[in-house]
């Protein structure tokens, strides 16, 4: 963000697991039930996705208008996990669920 080469809300990925993490911790403090993270194929593909969108984005070669276009195409399915992620916890996303 400092080098100008990712967009502010870019941060929006840090902001989701703190959020996340904090939900999960307001639901134990409050003694609701808060369920096992469900497996996924997803996590890790999408985890290794921004390590390399953000080496590329860094590199001074890579334009702004690309990191800002391809930024949000990279980052909209990491976002869309971790909610699926707070829903299966917090018990309202359930692959069995009737």
């Amino acid at each position: 963000m400092l080098w100008g080469q990712l967009p502010v809300w870019y941060l929006s990925l840090s902001l989701a697991r703190y959020l996340f993490k904090a939900g999960r911790g307001l639901r134990v403090a409050r003694g609701r039930r808060v369920y096992d993270l469900p497996e996924s194929r997803l996590r890790r593909p999408l985890a290794g996705l921004q390590m390399a969108f953000i080496t590329a984005a860094l590199a001074p070669v890579t334009p702004f208008p690309v990191v800002r276009l391809v930024a949000a195409v990279v980052l909209a399915p990491s976002l869309a996990l971790f909610l699926r992620d707070y829903l299966a916890v917090t018990g309202r996303w359930h692959k069995n669920k009737p």
